[in-house]
C-alpha cells in the first residue's frame, strides 16, 4: 500500500543541494559553533548517529550516503528541532536557500529517523515539488504541518 508523505527540506534554490551537503554548509557550521560552542550538536546528528535512521536503513538494506538519497524532515516539528533559531532561517534565505516540500508516494523511498528522514532522489524532482518559498516564511506563517498543507492547497509562492 502506497502512502503519500510530505518531506520538508532546506535546499539551494539553484541546484537543490541540501544545506549540509558535502561535509557542511559554511553558514550552518558557523552558526552552530556560535550557538553551541561546537560544530556538532545533539540536535544535528549525522545519519550514522541517528539510531532509528541507521536501524531502518540497515533493515531496508540501503546505504543512504551519496548517490540518489536526499535528507529532509517528516514534520515541521522535526525541521524546527534542527533550525530552532529564527535568525538562521534569515541567514539561509540570504544565502539562496529555500524551504521546499516534496511529495513522496512510495514508502520504500522514505526512511524514518529520530531526527531526520532520508528519501530517494527520484522523488527529488520538479513534479514532486509542492512548495518552494523563502525560509523566512517559517518565522511568519508556516509554523505547523497544517499551515504547510494549507499553503500547498493555496498554491503559495514566495
Amino acid at each position: 500500500m502506497n502512502t503519500t508523505r510530505l518531506v520538508y527540506r532546506l535546499e539551494n534554490a539553484s541546484n537543490q543541494r541540501g544545506v549540509y551537503t558535502g561535509g557542511g554548509y559554511g553558514v550552518i557550521n558557523e552558526w552552530l559553533y556560535e550557538k553551541t560552542g561546537s560544530k556538532n550538536c545533539a540536535k544535528h546528528p549525522t545519519p550514522s548517529e541517528d539510531s532509528l535512521l541507521t536501524k531502518n536503513c540497515n533493515e531496508a538494506n540501503i546505504a543512504p550516503f551519496g548517490g540518489f538519497w536526499r535528507f529532509g524532515f517528516k514534520s515541521m516539528a522535526q525541521l524546527r528541532a534542527w533550525f530552532f533559531d529564527d535568525t538562521i532561517l534569515d541567514m539561509l534565505a540570504n544565502e539562496g536557500i529555500v524551504f521546499t516540500v516534496y511529495e513522496v508516494t512510495d514508502e520504500k523511498e522514505f526512511i524514518d529517523g529520530n531526527a531526520q528522514i532520508v528519501f530517494h532522489g527520484d522523488c527529488h524532482i520538479e513534479a514532486n515539488r509542492k512548495l518552494s518559498v523563502s525560509p523566512k516564511r517559517l518565522n511568519d506563517d508556516l509554523k505547523s504541518d497544517d499551515d504547510v498543507k494549507a499553503a500547498i492547497e493555496l498554491g503559495l509562492t514566495n
